[in-house]
C-alpha cells in the first residue's frame, strides 16, 4: 500500500504573475476538509500558482496521482487550467503537464492522472496554470500519489477510521502521582481498573515530549498503581507531578490470527471474506491523463473500469472491563456505518453492517462484543494502456462524486 498525501491545501500556496490563492474553503469531503481556491482573472504567460515541497519526493514506487477540483456552476466543460511538476533529475527546464478536465460545473470532481512512465523520483514542484485567455476560478483539494491496492488501502484507511474515532474515556490523561527522572522504567498514577499487563500506553510529560510503551506489569497498593514499562523501553524525558499524565491507548489488531493472545484495549479486525460484487462490475473503457501531443493534436491514456468488491470484517472489542467493551462498540458503530463511506484514496467506499448467516447458532462461542462490516471497495482491473490520439472525447454518464474521467471537447 502506498498513499502519499502531497498537499492537503490547508497552507497557502504560492502565486506568480496575477495568479490568486486563498485558503479557508471546505474541502471535498470529511478526510481532505480543506481547499483553496485558485484564481487566474488575466491569465498571461507566467501565471501559476504552485508549491515547493521542503525536500524533493520520491514517487518512484506511485503509479498515478489525484486530486479534486470544481470550477463555478456558470462555467462550461474543458479543460480550464494545466497540472504539472518538475524533478530535480530532468533537465533544466523539463516540465510533465497535463490538461486538467472538467465535466460538471459546480460539483466536485476527482482528477486522476497516470505517471508510472514519467521521471518521478524526486519531484521538486508542483504546479497549476491557466489553460486559454479565459477567465478561471478553481477550488483543488487534496493531492495525492498513490498505487493503488484494493484490500491494503481499505484495511490502512478502516484503521485510521477506528483510531480517530475511538478512546477509552476513562483511561484518558490520567495525572502521575510522583516523580520520576529519565531514563526510569515505572511511573506511578492513582489506582484506577482498566490498566493491566499488555496495555498500550501514552506517557505525556506535559511540555511536549510524547511516548508510547506497552506495560509489562501493574500492581497496585494504598490507592497507587505502579505501571512497569516493558520491552526494554525507559522514559526519555523525567516527569513531574502536576503535569505529567498517562492515557491508555487502543490498538488495531489487523494481524488476529497471529496474535498470541487477545491484547487489552484492542479492536481486533479479521478479514472473513472477499468477493466480486459483478454488479458493480462495468466493462467499459475510461480515459485520463490528458496531455498535448506532437502538432498540437490530445492524447489520452485508457484504463478499464475497477472491478466492484465486497469485503467482509468482524471486529471485535477487547478491553479488561466489559464497561470498556461496550464503550469501543457504541464507538464503532458511530464511526463506521451507512451514513460514513470510508474514503480510499479519495474514493467513496460504502460501508454496512451485517448479520453473518451462522451467527445465531455460534453465539456463545463468539466473543459478545462483536461487529460485522461489509465494505464496497473497487479493485483496479488492469493498467493504463499507452496514449493515443483522439479527436473527440465523450463524456461518460457517472453517480455524482464519481472521478470524472472524460469530457466532451468541441
Amino acid at each position: 500500500m502506498s498513499i502519499v498525501r502531497l498537499h492537503d491545501f490547508a497552507a497557502a500556496w504560492s502565486v506568480a504573475g496575477s495568479a490568486t490563492a486563498s485558503t479557508g474553503l471546505s474541502g471535498p469531503h470529511e478526510d481532505a476538509p480543506d481547499a483553496q481556491r485558485f484564481g487566474f482573472p488575466v491569465p498571461a504567460a507566467g501565471d501559476e500558482v504552485f508549491v515547493i515541497p521542503p525536500a524533493p519526493v520520491d514517487l518512484s514506487f506511485e503509479t498515478e496521482l489525484r486530486f479534486w477540483i470544481r470550477v463555478p456552476r456558470t462555467s462550461t466543460a474543458g479543460f480550464p487550467v494545466l497540472f504539472g511538476y518538475t524533478d530535480a533529475t530532468d533537465a533544466p527546464g523539463t516540465e510533465r503537464l497535463w490538461r486538467v478536465p472538467v465535466a460538471r460545473p459546480g460539483r466536485w470532481e476527482q482528477v486522476r492522472i497516470g505517471c508510472m512512465q514519467e521521471n518521478r523520483a524526486a519531484v521538486d514542484r508542483l504546479f497549476f496554470r491557466p489553460l486559454g485567455s479565459a477567465p478561471v476560478t478553481a477550488d483543488l483539494g487534496e493531492l495525492l500519489a498513490m498505487r493503488p491496492e484494493m484490500t491494503l488501502d481499505v484495511e490502512t484507511a478502516l484503521s485510521a477510521r477506528i483510531a480517530a474515532n475511538t478512546a477509552l474515556g476513562d483511561l484518558a490523561a490520567l495525572p502521575v502521582t510522583s516523580p520520576a527522572a529519565a531514563g526510569a522504567t515505572q511511573v506511578q498514577i492513582a489506582d484506577i481498573p482498566g490498566l493491566v499487563a499488555g496495555s498500550l500506553v501514552e506517557i505525556d510529560d506535559g511540555g511536549g515530549s510524547v511516548q508510547q510503551a506497552t506495560l509489562d506489569s501493574v500492581s497496585a497498593a494504598g490507592g497507587t498503581a505502579t505501571l512497569t514499562l516493558g520491552g526494554g523501553a525507559a522514559l526519555a524525558v523525567p516527569l513531574a507531578v502536576g503535569t505529567a499524565s498517562v492515557t491508555g491507548l487502543i490498538r488495531i489488531d489487523t494481524d488476529p490470527y497471529n496474535s498470541a493472545a487477545p491484547q487489552p484495549a484492542a479492536v481486533r479486525l479479521t478479514l472473513l471474506d472477499a468477493r466480486e460484487d459483478r454488479r458493480r462490475t462495468h466493462y467499459v473503457t475510461l480515459t485520463d491523463s490528458f496531455r498535448q501531443g506532437p502538432g498540437g493534436a490530445l492524447t489520452v491514456s485508457e484504463r478499464p473500469h475497477p472491478r466492484g468488491w465486497l469485503l467482509d470484517y468482524q471486529l471485535t472489542s477487547e478491553a479488561p472491563l466489559r464497561t470498556q467493551r461496550l464503550r469501543l462498540l457504541d464507538q464503532l458503530s458511530q464511526a463506521l456505518n451507512f451514513d460514513r463511506p470510508l474514503r480510499v484514496g479519495g474514493v467513496m467506499n460504502q460501508l454496512e453492517m451485517f448479520l453473518r448467516p451462522d451467527l445465531p447458532r455460534q453465539r456463545t462461542a463468539l466473543h459478545p462484543e462483536t461487529l460485522h462490516l461489509r465494505i464496497s471497495a473497487e479493485q483496479e482491473a488492469g493498467s493504463r494502456r499507452h496514449a493515443r490520439v483522439v479527436d473527440t472525447i465523450d463524456t461518460a454518464v457517472v453517480p455524482e462524486g464519481a472521478p470524472a474521467e472524460a469530457v466532451r471537447i468541441a
